[in-house]
Formats: C-alpha cells, structure tokens, sequence
C-alpha cells in the first residue's frame, strides 16, 4: 500500500506475486483487512524494536537519505544481537542469539541538516520506546525502555562521509555523553548524605539555570527544579567519570563512526584517474584527445584571436582521457531527464 497498491487491489498484487514464485494463493484479503494489517504491523514492528533494543547489550544505527519528487526521506535501521525465535531454541540462552539487521523507518524530513537527521533519531527513539513500553508484551515481562535507552546502548553510527552526516553524529555522541553522565550522577546521588546532597543542591545557581534555558523568569518553579536536578546530576557525573579507571572511561564514550565504504571506493578510483593522467606528463607522452564542454570548447576554438589567459583557462579546466567520456556518454544515453538526454 505504500508504494502506491490500492486497499482493494491488494489481494490481486499477493495473488500475482505468489505466482511469480510458484505459490498459490487460495484466499484474498478485503480492502479493511489490508488497512488494519498495514497498522497493526507496524506497532508490532515497534514493539519488536523495543523489546529487542532492551534485551541487546548494544547495537549500531546506520542511516541514509535521499530524495524523491523532490521530497527528502530519511531512512534508518538498527544492527544488533537477537534471538533465532526458532521453535525448540531457548531464546533466553543469548549464546544462541545471531547479529541481526532490522528495519526500522523511512520518513519523510523537511531538510537533510544534521539537526534535522538527529532530532528524527530522537523521535524514532521516542516511538519506539513509548509503544513498546505501554504495550501488553512489555507489562507481561515486567520491562520498559526509556527513549534514553537508545543511546545510552548504541555503540557505532554507519553513514556517509558528508559534513551534515560527521555534525549529526557529534550531536549523538554529546547526548550519549549527557546520558552516561547523569548516570553516573544518579548513582553518585544515592550514596550522598543529606548534608551533602543539600549542599550539592545549592551550589546551582541562578546563571547556570539561565545557561540552559535562556530566561529563567519565564519558567515556573516546578521547571527549574528539573533543570535544576538535571545540572546536579551532570556534575557530580563529571566527577565520578573523572574517578574512573581509563579503560572504563572508554568502554563508557565507546562511540565509533563508520563511514560508507562506496565513497571509499569512489575515492580511490578517482586518485587512481588523476595518477594516471600524470603519467602521460612525466612519460612526455602525447595526452588522450581533449573533451571540453561547450562553453570552454567555443572559447579555444578562438584561438589566437581570443584572451590567451581564457583560452588557457579553459583548457585547464577541460579533461581527457576514458573517465570524461564515459561521464558524456551517461549524459547523453542516461540522463535523469527525458528531455535531455537520448536515453538509448
């Protein structure tokens, strides 16, 4: 149904694709049945989420985006340990859990800025754990999972070498470090005295409340408490972190950005191209034909009667060689509008 399939035609497309697989279908389903199915497996798919995240000692989130029709879409899905849900398998026995790849969304965005792709990890962490914690499932375990529990277990972020990509996962990596700490502040607070707790208490000040929150006349009293607790937290976490042994220390900031391996490879091929047309130069071999676009192509064909300087420039910036005209061949036999390119 996302991908454009009518409710009612829906048991006609499951008909012809188990067809197309040597399957047949004896019953169809109602166009009502289709809607409910679309909903109730989503929140399944949350739920599974959730109970899955909060089972896992850790995981890795791997995201991309692009656009179609000129709306952006982000897209994103979760690598962890889960069990094999395998009839005669104790699923309780994580010796017998695998690595596996979830799902998690595609959504649409306004805008592909590293703001924009962390808060959408922000309200995919939300989603998924407010519908697994007030689902039956959860109540029955006995669980719940926090929409902190989605950083505070995720180890590795998988994405493109892009700037906005580098800035979104530096905004994860300071809100995985703001978790951990008021963490470790928690913890700290349990074991204060009251005489200290109080005095922890009033060492935050006004101007640090403002720091936060901008104009802390506007906020009432029940507000600034919570900024308030949140600050003591974060500070006696930063001391107790500080405490901590080195090797702990890093297990606790364990965050590692992996960049997408396609840019490598796109990357190697295209200094290879450029050690390679110096080759023709330091061999004193005649360069491959030059393939110049049709602005600097106009201007060196003036030759002696133009600017010397912009005859220069042009050819300077005109390429040679296979890999330019394999870029002017999927120009013209592939381009991405009909109205351009041949297309043959």
């Amino acid at each position: 149904m996302k991908a454009g399939c009518a409710g009612d035609k829906i048991k006609y497309a499951i008909t012809a694709c188990g067809q197309a697989f040597g399957i047949k279908v004896a019953r169809g389903i109602s166009r009502r049945t289709a809607g409910r199915a679309k909903q109730e497996a989503g929140v399944y798919g949350l739920m599974q989420l959730g109970r899955e995240i909060s089972n896992a000692p850790a995981f890795g989130e791997s995201t991309d985006g692009t656009t179609h029709r000129k709306i952006t879409y982000e897209a994103r899905h979760i690598t962890l340990a889960v069990p094999s849900y395998a009839p005669g398998v104790d699923d309780s026995d994580k010796s017998t859990w695998t690595f596996r790849t979830r799902f998690a969304e595609v959504a649409p965005v306004l805008d592909h800025t590293a703001q924009r792709q962390f808060k959408g990890s922000q309200q995919l962490a939300e989603k998924i754990s407010q519908t697994y914690s007030n689902s039956p499932l959860a109540t029955r375990e006995g669980q719940s999972m926090e929409t902190d529990n989605w950083i505070r277990k995720q180890v590795m972020q998988n994405m493109d070498h892009a700037v906005d990509r580098k800035k979104k996962f530096k905004l994860c990596q300071d809100w995985k470090e703001d978790v951990t700490r008021r963490d470790l502040g928690r913890e700290r607070m349990d074991v204060l005295s009251s005489a200290e707790l109080v005095t922890a208490i009033c060492s935050i000040s006004a101007d640090d409340i403002c720091q936060v929150a901008g104009d802390a006349t506007e906020l009432s009293l029940e507000e600034k408490s919570k900024i308030r607790l949140r600050l003591l937290e974060r500070q006696l976490g930063d001391i107790s972190f500080n405490e901590l042994p080195s090797t702990q220390q890093r297990l606790i900031d364990l965050f590692i950005f992996s960049g997408c391996c396609g840019h490598k490879d796109l990357n190697a091929f295209k200094y290879g191209v450029v050690a390679m047309g110096m080759k023709w130069e330091n061999m004193e071999l005649p360069l491959p034909v030059l393939l110049a676009n049709k602005a600097n192509d106009a201007v060196i064909k003036l030759g002696q009667n133009a600017d010397s300087a912009a005859v220069q420039r042009a050819m300077d910036s005109s390429a040679h060689g296979g890999v330019k005209l394999t870029a002017f061949a999927g120009a013209l036999f592939r381009h991405k509008n009909d109205d351009t390119g041949d297309q043959d």
